[in-house]
């Protein structure tokens, strides 16, 4: 398996023969990467690929924190995030386009500059619970 950067916001995993496994889609400033796509081939899911791509940007850019949107109703990459060490804000989801809300989890959120990150970071499309009486019930499970 080989996992390459092939393009300055794209990473994929290929196998031996050249087949593509996986690919991991971001953008990024100086600071921050925002994952906006996973992918991995359904017939090799949950054998460390999306897990391998995700050490590899750590590894690729050790100073930018990285943020994920995570589908409320995807539980496996919920999981998936956690273990790799990520913190869902319980207080921030991100409105998509078809209305339904994303989790936000990001990395190293104890890091001393995180809350200034936040700050210049969250945006419009982030809806702060405590500022949203309708979505109060929407907490940490």
């Amino acid at each position: 398996m080989k996992i390459s950067m092939v393009s300055p916001q794209r990473i994929e995993t290929h196998s031996d023969n050249g087949d593509e496994l996986g690919s991991l889609i971001f953008s990024n400033d100086d600071h921050s990467i925002t994952i906006t796509n996973v992918r991995t081939d359904e017939n090799h899911l949950r054998r460390g690929i999306a897990s391998n791509m995700y050490h590899f940007l750590m590894s690729e850019m050790p100073h930018h924190h990285i943020k994920a949107y995570v589908s409320r109703e995807n539980a496996a990459s919920t999981k998936f995030h956690k273990r790799l060490g990520f913190t869902r804000l319980s207080k921030a989801l991100r409105r998509t386009k078809d209305d339904s809300l994303d989790w936000v989890f990001v990395q190293n959120p104890t890091s001393p500059d995180y809350r200034d990150w936040v700050t210049r970071n969250a945006g419009d499309w982030v809806i702060k619970l405590s500022d949203n009486p309708k979505s109060r019930d929407i907490l940490e499970p």
